[in-house]
């Protein structure tokens, strides 16, 4: 008797999905496991494996088709199992394998066994095909540190790194935390055939970066930009009317797109055949962990306990990432006027006055969202500067606009003393040129981070924490504990997610048997306030502080046509250069939408280009992009869209 099979679940927020492969027809024998058709939904292509073991009867979809879970997608036998060989589980289309990755464009050339260059690069040159020939007569247990960069042992079909396929197979990889450097590690190992399980203590995916940091704040910065622009409009002749802010609309848009984001990273999960676990997780010993219930970032227990109270690995990477940092005795206060970013990020109302207190990123980046949601914003800096990171060039045009969104900024100022009361926050300031005392209706404290390594049980392992509270590693990633590796906030400063994707690919390749080392030239930093602001490489006040010989120079967007096309002609380009070599090894971009182009100086500083590559490279015209090659124009002196005086 015919049987149907539904459409499962999608996944957290999906309700329907568009068939992209039907994998079997009226007739077919099924295994269970066996795959019947590829459903793409807005994150992934899910594999629908049947639950079964039968006989094909009727097949109800097609390519093209959008279908909902719920819906009888085939029907089927069971008794005539019997009657034919079944098919085996289908490999997950959208995956691609290690063989996958490593086959070459006709006429490409291919590097010697054991060895790869940058993804795209050309064919290697004698100097590198003379490494490659010592690589492969013996010189493979060298450390990884004496590899020229970008040579490392190649992924390819017939071995991982050292460990072949089989053996990947039996190894199990815990990952501890779902957030961008924990997912990308438990995708790629599952990319590299290993077992994979991903331990995260909150209910969605997605880590602080998702859930309540980089990704919504950006959402609710485009909507400040937004307003502001809005307002500059009337200018151009354009004219919007008075803007009206409906703060619940506002969190639904930004709740909305996070949860999609969330529930995406769940899919690819599914995808890749990683299994996930709600769990909080305590190390036991060095290959087991304790799993205990689940609870969200206030400490409130969630989901459903655990089915296993232990779990064995193999291998485990720790990727917990961080939390605000608040200073013990205002967060004694427990009044949520006292906010940290995450507090700010849950958008509870539009206060009339809100006091920032700290001049970082994160800080002037939530100041930039509620200024333009009708805030009036007031800042406060213990440090004499504001993004003390960056170097003052690159922070004047900033600043500069921002005391134009702002009330007020102050530098060098102390915060002594918050008091709720019922008409807001009573904050005592000492510093010079503040009024001492002032009353706001909510107070954003951003004054860091912490890296989350309490409550992890590290004791009872040879992993060791300083007194920072960072975790301690190797170029590899890997701790004091050989099998156990750490990456992203824990692992240390700069805390960047960026970082810990990069941290992840590391630490997987190294567990896997790659001599891959974390050696990282260029670390890009952005600031997305508005203009952005953008730094890669060395600094200007790092090269003096090293003592490096280095010329330095600007290009200013007021020569820029798409800037004055934009109304945005306050920006700034910047590179620093070795005199001797020529070689970039900093530069830096304040201005609109900078955050988005310093991946260009990255680039170059990683392949060692010199800022002649970089002024024959064409750049499209016109472009903001157009200042990255001003810059460097400015330093080779042939700058034709601004007059320098020739050097004597």
């Amino acid at each position: 008797m015919a049987q149907e099979f539904k459409l499962p679940n999608l996944g957290e927020g999906v309700d329907s999905g568009d068939v992209v492969g039907v994998n079997v027809k009226p007739g077919d024998v099924v295994a269970k496991g066996g795959s019947l058709a590829e459903i793409e939904t807005n994150k992934a292509v899910m594999d629908v494996a049947a639950n079964f073991a039968g006989t094909i009867t009727a097949v109800n979809i097609k390519v093209g088709d959008k279908v909902k879970p719920g819906a009888v997608i085939v029907a089927y036998d069971a008794a005539a199992a019997s009657t034919g060989s079944a098919q085996a589980p289908a490999h997950v289309p959208d995956v691609k394998s290690a063989d996958q990755r490593a086959v070459p464009r006709s006429g490409e050339a291919v590097a010697p066994a054991g060895l790869r260059g940058p993804a795209g690069a050309a064919p290697a040159t004698s100097g590198q095909a003379s490494v490659a020939t010592q690589e492969k007569a013996g010189a493979a247990s060298a450390p990884a540190m004496d590899l020229p960069r970008g040579l490392r042992p190649a992924i390819t079909g017939e071995r991982h790194h050292g460990m072949s396929p089989e053996e990947a197979a039996t190894k199990h990889v815990v990952v501890i935390g779902a957030g961008p450097g924990g997912y990308a590690a438990a995708f790629y190992a599952a990319d590299l055939g290993f077992q994979v399980t991903l331990v995260n203590k909150e209910t969605k995916l997605g880590g602080v970066c998702t859930l309540r940091g980089c990704i919504p704040s950006k959402g609710l910065l485009h909507i400040a930009k937004l307003i502001t622009e809005a307002k500059h409009a009337s200018a151009w002749g354009v004219d919007f009317g008075s803007t009206k802010v409906d703060i619940d609309k506002v969190r639904a848009y930004k709740d909305g797109f996070v949860a999609t984001l969330a529930s995406g990273v769940g899919q690819v999960a599914s995808a890749r055949k990683v299994k996930t676990i709600q769990a909080k997780a305590q190390f036991k010993d060095a290959h087991t962990l304790t799993l205990l219930p689940g609870e969200e970032e206030d400490g409130t227990v969630s989901g459903p306990k655990p089915a296993e109270t232990e779990l064995k690995f193999d291998y485990c990477i720790i990727s917990t990432g961080s939390v605000p940092a608040m200073p013990g005795p205002w967060r004694a206060l427990k009044d949520d006027r006292i906010m940290d970013s995450t507090g700010a990020l849950e958008l509870k109302d539009i206060p009339k006055r809100l006091l920032v207190v700290g001049g970082g990123y994160i800080g002037l980046e939530m100041a930039c969202v509620y200024a333009g949601l009708g805030s009036e914003i007031t800042v406060v800096e213990f440090m004499p500067g504001l993004l003390m990171a960056a170097d003052r060039d690159l922070v004047r045009p900033l600043q500069a606009n921002l005391a134009k969104l702002f009330k007020s900024i102050h530098v060098s100022c102390k915060v002594e003393k918050l008091e709720p009361q019922k008409d807001g926050v009573k904050v005592t300031f000492s510093g010079e040129g503040i009024e001492p005392t002032q009353v706001f209706d909510r107070v954003l404290v951003s004054v860091g981070r912490r890296p989350v390594t309490q409550g992890l049980g590290l004791e009872a392992t040879k992993v060791k924490v300083d007194a920072k509270g960072f975790i301690e590693h190797d170029k590899q990633q890997r701790t004091a504990e050989a099998n156990i590796f750490v990456i992203g906030d824990i692992a240390g400063e700069p805390m960047l997610a960026h970082k810990a994707h990069a941290e992840a690919k590391v630490a997987v390749e190294a567990l896997a048997g790659e001599r891959s080392v974390y050696d990282v030239r260029a670390m890009p930093a952005v600031v997305f306030t508005d203009p952005e602001l953008a730094w890669v490489g060395v600094t200007e006040q790092e090269a003096k502080d090293q003592g490096l010989d280095v010329e330095i120079s600007r290009y200013p967007w007021a020569a820029n046509g798409k800037a004055h096309a934009i109304s945005r002609t306050e920006g700034v380009s910047k590179v620093i250069v070795d005199k001797k070599t020529q070689r970039i090894l900093g530069a830096g971009v304040v201005g609109w939408e900078a955050g988005s182009m310093i991946s260009e100086y990255a680039l170059a500083i990683e392949m060692g280009a010199t800022a002649e590559d970089v002024s024959l490279t064409v750049h499209p015209h016109p472009t903001l992009n157009e200042t990255l090659l001003g810059a460097v124009d400015v330093h080779l002196g042939h700058a034709t869209d601004i007059y320098r005086p020739k050097r004597q």
